[in-house]
């Protein structure tokens, strides 16, 4: 949900249509048995605001009739610290992404949060 690329099928072949770290994580979740056609039934996208590299996350916004959704994809302390996480499982999950990160690998935290009915501003959508 926090990824804005599209898994197209074409020649019997799946690929990946998009932001080569969006379409990775699209394709992971497809194999893990997780498909965007089936996330994002019955919701509706509202907003995006694009990854940006000082704010160091992107986010999607989706409504339904379960409500509004926030979904954020980013480097993971900025994720964490918006958290509502306890200091000690933020600590925890910090601790593995430095440890994937000096081993080489690309870390992302991912993050859902259900949004009141205010208005959809910037503000809003920061916290």
């Amino acid at each position: 949900m926090a990824s804005t690329a599209r898994l197209l099928a074409a020649e019997g072949r799946l690929r990946a249509v998009g932001d080569p770290v969006d379409a990775a994580i699209v394709l992971a979740a497809h194999e893990s048995g997780l498909t965007g056609d089936g996330l994002v039934e019955g919701q509706r996208p509202l907003r995006e605001l694009p990854f940006d590299p000082v704010r160091k996350r992107m986010a999607l916004v989706y409504g339904g009739d379960d409500g509004r959704h926030l979904y954020v994809k980013g480097a993971p302390e900025v994720v964490l610290e918006r958290s509502t996480l306890s200091a000690d499982e933020s600590a925890a999950i910090e601790t593995v992404a430095v440890e994937w990160a000096s081993s080489g690998l690309k870390v992302l935290a991912v993050a859902e949060r259900r949004l009141p009915e205010t208005p959809l501003d910037d503000e809003a959508l920061e916290h």
